[in-house]
């Protein structure tokens, strides 16, 4: 070959360069969604102000009803003695009424039997309601004297006149009801009003 003759001109020849700007894009997108995540996990996970600590997961949850410490069942309430060396007061009863004397229980009833023969005689007078009025109040002094407690030596002569007296008031009011006289009826009560003075010495 001579020195004349043309030689191939040799070239490197290299491969285009491929574009690296989509890989770079991917690699932001990727490291911004990592960031969103770990963002998202930190503000469920962090516990706020005042909130209650999230509890991780799969553990248990206490139970309130499980906590309590359940008494045995048939065991009996412990008792306690009253400390001793302390004195107790002794009972002590009421004491019995005490039995008035005579004088004592005349000076009690005398005024209602000063006022039963009061209305006595202004009952003389009436007929009708007027009359029925008066003798409804002698049957409540009727009733005042038959609840004073009398003298023991006295009792059952006091209960048997108070009984007495009650009687000829009753009949007397049937009678003023029925507009029948009652000047017999008011002489019996007078009668009565007067042994009950007797008894008590007025």
């Amino acid at each position: 070959m001579s020195m004349n003759e043309q030689q191939p001109d040799v070239q490197w020849v290299f491969p285009p360069e491929k574009n690296r700007t989509g890989r770079v894009w991917l690699i932001v997108a990727l490291v911004a969604a990592v960031l969103l995540i770990s963002g998202a996990l930190a503000f469920f996970l962090i516990p706020r102000d005042g909130g209650p600590t999230p509890l991780p997961s799969g553990s248990p949850t206490p139970d309130a009803s499980a906590s309590a410490t359940p008494l045995p069942t048939g065991s009996p309430l412990p008792t306690f003695a009253p400390p001793t060396g302390v004195p107790t007061a002794p009972a002590t009863t009421p004491p019995e009424p005490q039995d008035p004397d005579v004088a004592t229980f005349a000076g009690a009833v005398g005024p209602r039997l000063d006022d039963a023969l009061t209305g006595l005689s202004i009952l003389e007078g009436l007929v009708g309601q007027d009359a029925i009025s008066v003798i409804d109040q002698l049957q409540q002094d009727v009733q005042r004297l038959s609840d004073t407690p009398a003298p023991s030596s006295i009792d059952s002569e006091w209960r048997a006149g108070v009984s007495s007296y009650d009687e000829t008031l009753r009949g007397l009011r049937q009678a003023a009801a029925d507009g029948t006289d009652l000047s017999g009826g008011i002489s019996s009560a007078r009668d009565a009003a007067n042994h009950l003075r007797s008894i008590v010495g007025l």
